[in-house]
């Protein structure tokens, strides 16, 4: 018996074994490259939520902020002659998006989007070009799908908003009716900038107003939000 396990030992794998035992390796490899492609996929998939997540809320948040400082003026200017909206850079564009020119009286002492500081009247002009959201010139975010804007218009003087409308409805219904603006929605839909097997097929619905769907693999995330004008409830309108 010691004199076969020598012999055997001596005449080394046959060519069979050898290929057995690569084919078991590269079973084993392939397996492991597999499971290797697939956590990575999944961390970056996971990582381009995070960094969309936090995109779309500091957007939110700086729109929001400057929602709530809109209509602000002090005792030597009437309220009626302080302008929420810009409403020539106001529109609502061929592409599906809407631009919102925001406006304020600078009690704060702020800088605009553009950096300019020590203005007494501060505009901020919201807008989207070839999928990517400026603040007057400064790029704030790229991959926007949608970025739609909606106006709560009081009706019947009590402080609360009857009807929300776009651009146009809310122009000609402040200029006519002298109605108020005292809310806005807003929504913003962006995506990654890269395809992932693991996402399905989404859709979403744009503030009431429009359905979109996709099944390009991007990831996508939907922010709305409402936005109480507090400066507008005490009789600001806008602009003739």
């Amino acid at each position: 018996d010691i004199a076969m396990i020598n012999k055997k030992l001596n005449t080394g794998f046959t060519l069979i074994e050898l290929i057995i035992v690569v084919l078991l390796g590269s079973i084993i490899l392939l397996g492991i490259l597999q499971v290797f492609t697939l956590n990575q996929n999944t961390s970056l998939l996971q990582k381009s939520m995070i960094d969309t997540q936090n995109s779309g809320f500091f957007v939110s948040t700086l729109l929001t902020s400057d929602l709530q400082k809109t209509g602000i003026s002090d005792e030597s200017i009437s309220k009626y002659d302080v302008y929420p909206f810009n409403f020539d850079k106001t529109s609502e564009n061929n592409d599906g998006n809407s631009q919102i020119s925001i406006a304020y009286m600078n009690t704060f002492n702020d800088y605009n989007c553009s950096g300019q500081v020590g203005l007494t009247t501060i505009i901020n002009t919201y807008k989207v070009k070839n999928k990517t959201l400026y603040c007057n010139d400064l790029e704030l975010m790229q991959d926007v799908e949608r970025f739609k804007v909606n106006y709560g218009i009081d009706l019947d003087g009590d402080n609360f908003v009857d009807r929300y409308v776009d651009r146009n409805t809310a122009l000609e219904m402040t200029n006519t009716n002298k109605y108020k603006i005292i809310s806005v929605q807003f929504a913003l839909l962006i995506s990654s900038n890269k395809e992932y097997e693991e996402v399905s097929s989404k859709q979403y619905q744009i503030l009431n107003n429009e359905v979109l769907k996709y099944n390009d693999g991007k990831y996508y995330r939907l922010f709305t939000k409402n936005v109480i004008l507090k400066n507008m409830l005490w009789g600001l309108y806008v602009k003739k």
